[in-house]
């Protein structure tokens, strides 16, 4: 075995192995919070294509004030609303959702850290400086 390979077992998992791992226990959340803001970005292109036929029927019966024509103005304001809404309470549940999975995951790593500090001898850190210990820990 070369000296390459020993150094490459001795330095466990890689760093996207690590993450997966923290991640992992969060993986449904997080796919639910892309389904939602990809549900979210579907709304928001929608709306500007009700605004287009809204516009429309506003130019092509400008003259006219018929029932007719209040009624579609109105249908299509309603459904703006609903869409725009709608938008906004998944963009909200996304955001929720996403904020307690990062606080959670940061909350583990944060952990897991404190814990691997307690382990080094007290020793360590007075042979070592402040910025190569805080470097260590960053890393």
């Amino acid at each position: 075995m070369t000296a390459a390979q020993k150094k490459k077992q001795t330095q466990g998992p890689s760093g996207w192995n690590k993450l997966i791992r923290y991640i992992n226990p969060y993986h449904k959340t997080i796919i639910f919070a892309i389904f939602l803001a990809s549900i979210s970005s579907l709304i928001t292109v929608i709306g500007p294509k009700q605004i287009e036929k809204l516009t429309n029927i506003i130019l092509e019966n400008l003259a006219m004030s018929s029932s007719t024509f209040l009624e579609q103005i109105t249908r299509i304001g309603l459904t703006l609303m609903v869409l725009y809404g709608l938008s906004a309470v998944i963009g909200y549940v996304q955001g929720y959702l996403m904020a307690g999975t990062t606080q959670a995951l940061t909350r583990n790593l944060r952990k897991d850290i404190s814990v691997k500090i307690n382990l080094v001898p007290l020793s360590y850190y007075d042979q070592t400086s402040h910025g190569d210990i805080l470097s260590r820990i960053t890393n």
